[in-house]
C-alpha cells in the first residue's frame, strides 16, 4: 500500500504586497441588514468580481439585495507569520462566519490599531489563495496568533510554511461591477439607510 505522506510547512506562499478587504453591503428595502468581509483577500477587481458573484449566488432570498457599492479595506504586507505542523494536530473550535463578521466590523470602525492575519488557503494551478483570517490589535503578541491557529477551524493550507500580517489602510467605497470608486464613504450604521 502506497501511503501519501502530508508534507507539513514545506512551501513557502507568495504573499502579494497588498490588496483589499471587501464588505459587501446585503439590504433590504428598508434597512442594512450586514456588512459581509469577503474571505479572500482581492489584488484586482477581477478577483472582487469572482468573489462577490459567488456570494451573489447565495443571497438569493427575497427580499435581500447585495448591493452594488461596498466598503474596500485595503491592507499592506507587514511580515511573516510563521506556521507550525501542531496547528494541524488539535481539536478546533468553531470559528463562524458571525463571529468573524463581528470582528471584522469592529477592526473596521477603528481600522488604524489593527493588523490582519492573511493566511495561505488553498493552491490553485501552484499559487496560493489567501484568505483574511482574523483582525488583531497592533500591540497583540505571536501568542495571540498561536492561540487562533491552534484552537480556530478556519482552513490554512497545511503544506504552507508562513502566514503574514498585513496594516489596514484607509477605507474608501468602490462600485464593484464597474470599479468606480466614490466620493463618500459607507457608513457602519446597520439599520439605516443611506
Amino acid at each position: 500500500m502506497n501511503k501519501k505522506i502530508k508534507k507539513y510547512c514545506s512551501i513557502t506562499p507568495q504573499f502579494p504586497k497588498e490588496g483589499f478587504i471587501p464588505f459587501l453591503r446585503v439590504t433590504t428595502e428598508e434597512s442594512i441588514v450586514a456588512y459581509l468581509p469577503l474571505y479572500l483577500l482581492c489584488t484586482s477587481l477581477a478577483d472582487i468580481q469572482t468573489s462577490v458573484e459567488k456570494i451573489a449566488d447565495e443571497i438569493t432570498e427575497a427580499p435581500l439585495t447585495l448591493e452594488e457599492t461596498a466598503l474596500f479595506l485595503p491592507v499592506v504586507f507587514g511580515g511573516l507569520v510563521p506556521l507550525k505542523r501542531a496547528y494541524w494536530e488539535n481539536e478546533s473550535v468553531l470559528y463562524s462566519n458571525e463571529s468573524r463578521m463581528r470582528l471584522f466590523l469592529s477592526a473596521l470602525s477603528n481600522f488604524p490599531m489593527y493588523n490582519v492575519l492573511i493566511t495561505p488557503w488553498k493552491l490553485k494551478r501552484s499559487v496560493h489563495e489567501f484568505a483574511a483570517a482574523i483582525p488583531l490589535y497592533k500591540s497583540a503578541d505571536q501568542k495571540n496568533v498561536e492561540k487562533f491557529m491552534l484552537h480556530s477551524d478556519f482552513p490554512v493550507d497545511e503544506k504552507a510554511k508562513y502566514a503574514a500580517l498585513y496594516s489596514f489602510g484607509e477605507p474608501f467605497t468602490i462600485n464593484w461591477t464597474t470599479g468606480e470608486r466614490l466620493p463618500d464613504k459607507l457608513h457602519l450604521t446597520v439599520n439605516d439607510r443611506h
